[in-house]
């Protein structure tokens, strides 16, 4: 693939720019977060559906600028194999620029196409609810947020608004203004689930490389002194399922909504093999994860 790319086969940069450096692994997030917010604010299908692309959209630019980020400004990405952050089984896009697949310009401009594609696609919407421009404005420097808060102890926050709240109201406002903070307080768990518990997995992994060179995050602090992060895990997923309630008490959620709560005990159980970094238990927990996210979408939808 590298020497593909560097030799400017088409089809092997496409591939890159539409499949490598977007991380796909997290449209399951983004697609449940967006229509999720659709269906509490009882989005038209025509709007919603192009709601949800312009997220889509908006995460490959966010996903592609962190790569330019990483390596450019933090210099977290830097190094040799080992001692920068290392490929995941859910994604190696953080590995292109450093290895020398792909230019940081390159990989900026390709991140603007995609930021034009998400503009276009929203365009629609907006002209019949304006609003909807709010949560967009609020997206796009999410990513320039992310990669300072790396160093800053805070990146969980950035990530949890664009997963959660961001992404909630950006479906919810496809459908109308009124009621609005219910779209926005919907996406709270889901925000806390993706931005918090997932990426202290994430960081714990490049604690090693990533604390020496000031990368500041509970995650990465885990991981340099080596906790045993199954236990940060599962107490993320205890604050998950409160705040879920909390949600529903607040009117944000349906009653029965609750029932996805069933999958965090599931995850719970293979915590331990999540720990020692299994491949199949790392994909499995993404995938109960992603199954809790897309029952809220489907029971929040069966009540209504």
């Amino acid at each position: 693939m590298a020497t593909l790319v560097r030799q400017g086969r088409p089809l092997a940069l496409l591939w890159l720019h539409l499949a490598i450096l977007p991380r796909w692994f997290v449209a399951p997030a983004a697609i449940v977060a967006v229509v999720l917010g659709g269906v509490v604010g009882h989005a038209a299908a025509g709007p919603l559906a192009l709601a949800v692309l312009s997220g889509l959209a908006l995460s490959a630019w966010a996903h592609m600028m962190n790569s330019v980020l990483d390596y450019e400004w933090t210099k977290l990405d830097r190094g040799e194999v080992g001692a920068r952050s290392k490929p995941k089984p859910y994604t190696g896009g953080q590995s292109v620029i450093p290895a020398g697949i792909a230019t940081s310009r390159e990989v900026t401009i390709g991140a603007g196409f995609w930021l034009v594609l998400s503009l276009f696609l929203i365009l629609p919407v907006a002209w019949e609810s304006p609003w909807v421009w709010a949560p967009w404005l609020l997206t796009v420097p999410l990513t320039f947020w992310y990669s300072w808060a790396k160093t800053k102890w805070h990146p969980e926050v950035p990530l949890a608004l664009g997963f959660g709240p961001f992404a909630t109201l950006l479906g919810f406002l496809a459908g109308g203004i009124e009621s609005w903070w219910l779209g926005l307080m919907a996406g709270v768990p889901l925000g806390f689930l993706f931005g918090f518990v997932a990426e202290w997995w994430d960081q714990a992994q490049d604690g090693k490389s990533d604390w020496p060179k000031w990368g500041r995050s509970l995650g990465v602090y885990g991981g340099w002194k080596g906790w045993p992060i199954s236990v940060l895990l599962g107490l993320g997923l205890l604050i998950t399922s409160g705040l879920h309630a909390g949600m529903v008490a607040l009117g944000a959620l349906a009653p029965l909504t609750l029932w996805a709560l069933f999958m965090f005990p599931m995850s719970a159980s293979i915590l331990p093999w999540i720990e020692q970094g299994k491949t199949l238990a790392v994909l499995g927990g993404l995938g109960l994860i992603f199954l809790y996210s897309l029952l809220v979408v489907v029971l929040q939808a069966t009540s209504h």
